[in-house]
């Protein structure tokens, strides 16, 4: 069973994929993901900046690996 954190973190991860499934990570979709962060708990104890920046780069380095890595966690 996946502990808090470990959910707000896939929640975060969610919300990442979601939304560059298009191709593209446009500035005003992270100012909305930045937002909810910032006035909600939905990411609390998730380092936000790291985790974006990590996402970002796995996408980019090998965007098919990155989804794969995803939806398997999602899996479980």
């Amino acid at each position: 069973m996946m502990n808090k954190e470990e959910f707000r973190e896939l929640l975060l991860d969610s919300a990442f994929f979601v939304m560059a499934c298009d191709g593209e990570i446009h500035d005003e979709e992270m100012r909305v993901i930045r937002d909810l962060s910032e006035r909600t708990s939905y990411f609390e104890g998730v380092e936000f900046d790291a985790r974006i920046e990590n996402l970002t780069a796995e996408l980019k380095s090998n965007s098919r690996r990155a989804c794969q890595t995803y939806f398997a966690r999602l899996r479980e």
